[in-house]
């Protein structure tokens, strides 16, 4: 438990530490005079962390508070609706429901998010707000964060790729699955398929499955930049989109702010990982047990 504890200070200590000297060195232009001069600014930076926190914090917080938001509503979305899709597919994978399934999460796969939020975009501004009169989109800051309008279109976007991950795995996964000797003996004793599914199957797959949440959570930090940017999202994409394109001139203090966000993301990335490998640690003797061993 020690050892444990003493890993995961040390994956935070080296995810913020990279993440600064990242921005510090990318902020600044021209090589070997530039690595110096990025180099002494970042010396500065570590020995005034607190300094640079007290002014940045706040922003901080407010930003990644957004974005924390905006990312556990689309990895739940992509769950909530990637399952069952996965099942289905990995249950009867020739029937004409998992053929559409497969093709929806290929396209969500191969579709830039961009594109998917522009699409997304015109399809309710420029053809559903006419026909109905309702704003489906909400784009002003004014707008409560958990207003649906506001939220949703973020949410959506952010999970179209992780939702056509989870999907693909479960629907690998169970389908190897259903293959195990044990499955054949649970059908030869007269248990019907629901049963099987819930007593053998899903104990035996729910950990595979549950090891791509961190996977998800990248696909979604990787399009959080744009999306944001898109949407008008206060959160730590669209910043760090301002800060490091549109940097007036490099400072200490700029640097600091981007430093702090990236390191945001990266926490968040190592955290999840570590309590789905804690999760997934739990879930070893329900396994075994669904396998009768």
């Amino acid at each position: 438990m020690i050892r444990r504890s003493v890993d995961v200070v040390v994956w935070l200590l080296a995810v913020f530490l990279g993440a600064a000297l990242c921005s510090f060195i990318t902020i600044y232009q021209p090589v070997l005079r530039v690595v110096y001069d990025a180099l002494a600014s970042f010396t500065v930076f570590v020995t005034h962390t607190g300094r640079f926190w007290n002014t940045a914090g706040p922003s901080v917080l407010n930003d990644y508070r957004h974005s924390l938001l905006a990312l556990a509503a689309a990895l739940s979305l992509a769950m909530l609706f990637g399952i069952p899709a996965g099942i289905i597919v990995g249950v009867r994978p020739n029937s004409r429901l998992s053929t559409v399934i497969r093709v929806m999460s290929a396209l969500g796969t191969m579709t830039p998010s961009f594109l998917l939020a522009l699409l997304l975009m015109i399809f309710f501004v420029l053809y559903v707000l006419p026909l109905t009169g309702i704003r489906f989109i909400l784009l002003s800051s004014r707008a409560s964060d958990l207003d649906p309008r506001r939220l949703l279109p973020i949410a959506l976007t952010l999970a179209a790729r992780p939702l056509a991950y989870i999907t693909m795995v479960t629907a690998t996964t169970m389908q190897e699955v259903l293959r195990h000797d044990y499955i054949r003996t649970a059908y030869s004793k007269g248990l019907s398929r629901r049963q099987v599914l819930l007593r053998h199957a899903w104990p035996n797959a729910v950990s595979t499955i549950l090891s791509t949440l961190p996977a998800m959570l990248l696909f979604s930090i990787s399009s959080l930049p744009i999306i944001e940017f898109v949407f008008n999202w206060p959160g730590v994409g669209q910043e760090l989109l301002f800060r490091v394109v549109s940097s007036p001139a490099p400072n200490v203090a700029n640097a600091a702010l981007v430093s702090f966000l990236l390191a945001s993301l990266g926490m968040t990335y190592v955290l999840v990982f570590l309590l789905v490998e804690a999760a997934r640690d739990r879930l070893e003797p329900y396994r075994r047990q669904a396998d009768g061993r």
